[in-house]
């Protein structure tokens, strides 16, 4: 028999629902009674109680505060908890998104933005003595996807425009994002590669176009006849990318058995440009990051890019209107004044 596939609103620590439950039986409570009170609708209460919703932070001290008990009775807190790191580990002090996918708690670098300088804009909480330290206001049931497309922090604010669902993207390249999926730490995810050269999903996917766009080498006043050769003699050096990252793989194909001189490694396309800008170097890169820094592009392949949703959380309130956003004239408007994206197929099933 195949197993039920999970809620896309399962609660974190199980039986939280009956803790909630028998705390507002105890105080006497009618669910209508405890949803006035800590300022939510009846309807999330009920959800709550019977397990098909796990309340944001704020809701859960609210909640928490009308019943007279500690937040970490009822919903066994977020914050100190260790969270399954998406990407690198956090350094002391980083700054993180999270999200929940299932009941596993999860946590990662924010959006490789040119917008909001690196992730400045939106966080969610950050890593403090080796754990988690979640803000307040963090809704944790949103859908969670993994990829290394800046274009992913334009997303959310679409859908942040919008209202309703919306996406906690984690920055990571392509391979941690195939990753990601494979061990349930995402609900989707964002991978690109070669036309014809992508990664085999790891689990069961619907497959949709995002973007086409070319990955190569960025750096100031590069021509196409040199640049290589720079490279491959070590004349000039590279800020490159980890070895998941499917950029990265790009100029290995390109250099064959040569091998560059790194000089720093970019945590994606947008703070690889933003490194070789400053170091004078060439970036692994995309062409869009390059043109946010001014710098000159060498194209080396032109990429397909996919978003993957896993077939567990096909049903996730949040994914037709993801679908509907990438489609959108407003996300192909956006992009077009970057420049080097291709939507054509955006959203289209494959």
């Amino acid at each position: 028999m195949t197993p039920a596939a999970p809620s896309h609103d399962s609660p974190g620590p199980a039986g939280a629902g009956e803790r909630v439950r028998r705390a507002r039986a105890k105080a006497g409570l009618t669910q209508a009674a405890l949803a006035e009170r800590a300022g939510v609708s009846r309807q999330a209460i009920a959800a709550t109680e019977a397990g098909r919703h796990t309340p944001s932070v704020t809701t859960a001290l609210a909640i928490a505060a009308v019943l007279g008990v500690r937040v970490e009775d009822l919903f066994g807190g977020e914050s100190g908890r260790a969270p399954a790191v998406v990407g690198a580990p956090p350094a002391e002090g980083a700054l993180l998104r999270v999200g929940r996918v299932g009941g596993r708690l999860v946590a990662g670098a924010p959006p490789d933005d040119p917008v909001s300088a690196g992730g400045w804009g939106t966080f969610d909480g950050r890593w403090r003595d080796g754990a988690l330290e979640l803000h307040a206001d963090v809704d944790l049931d949103r859908l969670v996807v993994v990829g290394c497309d800046p274009a992913l922090a334009i997303v959310e604010g679409l859908l942040e425009r919008r209202g309703g669902q919306a996406i906690t993207p984690l920055s990571a390249p392509t391979g941690e994002a195939v990753a990601a999926l494979a061990d349930g730490r995402a609900h989707a995810a964002v991978v690109h590669g070669p036309r014809g050269g992508l990664p085999a999903p790891p689990v069961g996917v619907a497959r949709y176009g995002f973007a086409r766009w070319h990955v190569g080498l960025a750096a100031r006043g590069v021509r196409d006849a040199e640049v290589l050769e720079r490279v491959s003699e070590g004349a000039l050096k590279v800020v490159g990318r980890d070895p998941g990252a499917a950029s990265q793989q790009a100029l290995e194909r390109a250099l064959g058995d040569a091998r560059p001189a790194v000089v720093a490694r970019g945590s994606g396309h947008v703070d690889a440009a933003r490194k070789a800008q400053a170091l004078d170097a060439a970036a692994v890169t995309m062409e869009t990051a390059a043109r946010v820094f001014d710098l000159g592009f060498v194209a080396l392949e032109e990429h397909e890019v996919e978003l993957w949703v896993a077939g567990a959380w096909a049903a996730h309130p949040a994914v037709e209107p993801l679908l509907e956003t990438i489609a959108s004239r407003a996300f192909a408007a956006r992009l077009e004044a970057f420049g080097g994206y291709d939507v054509a197929g955006a959203a289209v099933r494959r």
